[in-house]
């Protein structure tokens, strides 16, 4: 009986669908008005081209011309990119929207993914745009704002992809984060007198953007003579425009900070240098962004023709974004006084083939090398103690990655989450035991020694001046045929260079304290066979890079020969 019943229902629903309720209702003899509740709300809504869209606003769509106006007097109502407007379902049929005067608001994803509106004429009345309002209208080309608009919310005309320029009212105070985000058309924007707040990369990803012109009466913010965007004395270089042709800039005298991610994208751009009077910042002879003592590296050019780079040792931090898109890089090699690699820092160097990390590294942080989808080999030191997420995602052509440490150590590593293709690369580890063994105390030695007696305090300990280096070997006689050496540091003390044949090691100072050295014997199967330690202290305090200073500026300095 049950089954009988659901059939008949099932009939009766199909006969609705195909014929509506009038037939139906002369057939049973029945007025069946209820049957309405088998109409949905999405399929009334779709039908319907007027509504309301805030208290005392009605909204109204001419599906003949594609007009959408917006009246009444008051605030629109926030809606959330999930759920849309009361016309989203039309979206494809609209091709204008007119705010009326009346109108005090947008509000939040009015006209989300409205991506056939093509043009907006918003009326004076309207003193706020709200977050998202014309987000991913990627038709929209023509933007007329009101001069009674103060505030642009974040997002608010986001990859709108087809709009070539766009004039900021005297009445707008604050622009939001990311405002016009990815509009990759925009060649020109006009910034009127009355902007007071730019969010956070408001124009970031605007590929097409030449100049960026502010209203000289603006007190807060100013512009150039090539259009770059700065605070209004100059101190703050706020944005270099993507599109600019330029293939070189030069950083005035005047600016002490430059914002994150000032000059992203700029394709153009094969040389940054600064005003010689600048106190903040300084450049290097390939044109290389950096603060004015070298510790921080800024900015790498991203059309610098130079396809391998080592980053000066004396650089312990790297901005984010620093060498993002930089195509032309081969190769980077990274200095021994950086403790971390920050996000973003190497995104999209699609031509980056390899990468030596410094022995000071403690840390890559999430999306360092995202996208180096040419990335065939990385050098990591065992100073390595976390790899964050997606560091290394997207680096489909890694095949070696060479660590300083053994398996256990690799092992420790705090390893997060989409870095497979650093996982499942070729590891050669550095010290060559298995991951039980240990470097042992009492070894048979292989005479790794130091070549001049005279810096050896003690047979056991070398105390090294900073500005001198001293040299140990391993006697290449007495290694296995196929075998190697591997050097270890027990810490960033030292830098050092090994030999191409891996049988000598130069210890030179780089900061004060001790470290041990360790040489360790391989046969051709990665046995270990000898390992012998070198304690070592390091002399490179202030007091005695000072000395240093006077010893080479007066010729004093010794030099010792491997």
């Amino acid at each position: 009986m049950k089954n009988t019943f659901k059939r008949a229902i099932s009939i009766l629903l199909v006969a609705v669908m195909l014929f509506g309720t009038s037939p139906l209702a002369g057939l049973v003899g029945l007025d069946l008005p209820e049957l309405d509740f088998l109409r949905t709300e999405a399929e009334a809504a779709e039908e319907a081209t007027s509504g309301e869209c805030g208290e005392n606003l009605m909204w109204s769509l001419d599906l003949d011309t594609g007009v959408l106006t917006i009246s009444g007097a008051g605030a629109m109502w926030d809606w959330r990119n999930d759920i849309g407007a009361p016309w989203f379902s039309h979206k494809s049929a609209i091709k204008s929207a007119t705010i009326s005067d009346g109108v005090t608001s947008i509000g939040d994803c009015a006209f989300f993914y409205c991506d056939s509106l093509e043009s907006v004429t918003i009326s004076d009345s309207v003193t706020s745009i709200g977050y998202y309002a014309f987000d991913d209208c990627h038709g929209l080309t023509s933007v007329t704002i009101g001069n009674g608009v103060k505030s642009i919310g974040d997002s608010a005309f986001a990859y709108c992809n087809s709009l070539a320029s766009i004039t900021i009212p005297d009445s707008v105070t604050s622009i939001g984060d990311y405002a016009f985000d990815d509009c990759n058309s925009l060649e020109n924007v006009t910034i009127g007198n009355g902007v007071t707040s730019i969010g956070d990369s408001a124009f970031y990803g605007c590929a097409s953007l030449a100049s960026i012109t502010v209203n000289s009466a603006n007190t807060a913010y100013s512009s150039d003579e090539y259009g770059v965007l700065f605070n209004k004395n100059k101190t703050v270089l706020v944005k270099y425009p993507e599109g600019n042709a330029r293939n070189s800039y030069t950083i005035p005298d005047s600016v002490t900070s430059i914002v994150d991610n000032a000059f992203y994208s700029c394709d153009s751009l094969s040389s940054i240098t600064v005003d010689s009077a600048n106190t903040a910042y300084s450049s290097d002879e390939y044109g290389v962004l950096f603060n004015r003592n070298k510790t921080v590296l800024v900015r790498y050019p991203e059309k610098n023709t130079i396809k391998s780079y080592a980053i000066p040792d004396s650089v312990t931090s790297i901005d984010k974004y620093a060498f993002s898109y930089c195509t032309n890089l081969a190769s980077v090699t990274i200095g021994n006084s950086l403790t971390r690699i920050g996000g973003f820092a190497f995104y999209s160097c699609g031509s980056l083939k390899s990468i030596v990390i410094g022995n000071s590294v403690t840390r890559i942080e999430d999306c360092a090398f995202v996208f180096c989808s040419g990335l065939e080999s990385v050098t990591i030191p065992n100073s390595v103690k976390s790899i964050e997420d997606c560091a290394f995602d997207f680096c489909a052509d890694l095949k070696d990655v060479y660590y300083g440490g053994s398996k256990s150590d690799w092992k420790k590593i705090r390893m997060s989450r989409k870095n497979e293709y650093l996982t499942s690369a070729n590891i050669h580890y550095g010290i060559c035991d298995s991951e039980e063994t240990q470097v042992p105390d009492n070894t048979p030695s292989y005479d790794a020694s130091v070549i001049d007696a005279a810096l050896v305090a003690e047979p056991s300990q070398a105390k090294i001046s900073y500005g001198d280096s001293i040299v140990l070997h391993v006697d290449s006689a007495k290694i296995p045929e196929g075998g190697k050496v591997q050097w270890y540091l027990s810490n960033g003390n030292f830098s050092h260079t090994i030999s191409s044949d891996g049988t000598t090691c130069t210890i030179t100072p780089a900061k004060s304290g001790d470290t041990t050295v360790t040489a360790i014997v391989c046969d051709a199967e990665g046995n270990v066979v000898s390992a012998d330690k070198q304690a070592m202290t390091s002399k490179a305090g202030f007091i005695d890079k000072i000395i240093a200073f006077f010893k080479k500026l007066f010729g004093l300095t010794k030099v010792y020969d491997q």
